[in-house]
């Protein structure tokens, strides 16, 4: 009598979809923590900029934990630490750029409290943009209609890698939006010549860093594009495709809204953070249950709408 091989059945992003499960967990019992332990003990933790930058610098390191497992499975280590590296000196040079020649974002400097530096730009700066990127790159592709990418058509494939790039660039800058302010009042990064966006903290932020943050998560979105359509085809689950990466953003966005009402008391920017972050993770969440549920169908996301 022939027995079922379940290991066939198990989803092989599932075990990175449970350590999203468990950060997420960790993250809403410290968000609890702070809450519960009232305003002078989070005002403490903002003073404490020496304990607050590990837990950053932790926080970042536990993402890459999820974002190279998952990407592993997907890609294959090869791919997979091409993605990285790319993404890495790509964002690396962007902030280099602008530290020391004010281009791309404009003219700032970072203080000494992010760790080392090179050429001005803390190695954990270039390092936080992968989890941001990878999350957002995995929502636009699922985004959008997989027929599009598919099609025979030049430019049909034309408007995709365009529209997949728009996407991912979008929900990466609404990130920073959000985490932009929170840095320049704990003194992170300096802009001198301040700016229009919530000028009420230390003069503001310029337009120009965001137009930046956009024009890099544009180019990156397309290099891990490209590195994604590039060889043997990657693997497909809801796990990979749906449910980590899901969890990747929304912490992302808990996060961000948990420093901008705790310690910058800013509901201006959470409501920000909210018709930004929030909105891409709604209908993101939305368009994953209704194909789950058979309500729309796809043929390009059968790997979703199996075993419904």
């Amino acid at each position: 009598m022939k027995t079922k091989d379940i290991s066939k059945d198990i989803d092989p992003g599932r075990g990175a979809s449970i350590y999203m499960v468990g950060l997420l967990v960790l993250n809403f019992a410290a968000i609890s923590w702070l809450f519960l332990s009232g305003p002078d003990a989070m005002q403490a933790l903002a003073r404490e900029s020496a304990l607050l930058e590990i837990c950053v610098g932790i926080f970042v390191l536990e993402l890459m934990v999820y974002v190279i497992w998952s990407g592993v499975i997907s890609l294959g280590w090869g791919r997979m630490m091409l993605l990285v590296v790319v993404t890495f000196v790509v964002t690396f040079l962007a902030e280099a750029s602008g530290v020391n020649f004010g281009w791309v974002f404009g003219h700032y400097y970072y203080s000494d409290m992010l760790g080392f530096k090179v050429w001005g730009v803390p190695l954990l700066v270039a390092l936080a943009w992968e989890p941001i990127i990878f999350a957002s790159y995995r929502m636009a592709k699922f985004l959008l209609p997989a027929e599009l990418e598919e099609s025979g058509s030049t430019a049909k494939k034309v408007v995709s890698w365009i529209c997949l790039a728009l996407i991912g660039a979008l929900a990466t800058t609404h990130w920073d939006m959000m985490l932009d302010p929170f840095a320049v009042k704990q003194g992170w990064w300096v802009w001198p010549g301040g700016g229009p966006y919530v000028p009420y903290l230390d003069n503001g932020v310029p337009i120009s860093n965001f137009v930046g943050w956009f024009k890099v998560a544009f180019v990156c979105q397309l290099f891990i594009h490209f590195i994604y359509t590039r060889g043997p085809k990657p693997r497909q689950s809801v796990h990979l495709n749906v449910y980590g990466p899901l969890m990747l953003y929304f912490l992302l966005f808990m996060n961000s809204i948990t420093i901008t009402v705790i310690f910058l008391e800013r509901l201006d920017i959470c409501m920000i953070g909210v018709m930004g972050m929030g909105t891409l993770t709604f209908i993101f969440a939305a368009k994953a249950f209704l194909l789950k549920q058979g309500f729309e169908q796809s043929p390009g996301v059968k790997w979703l709408q199996k075993g419904r």
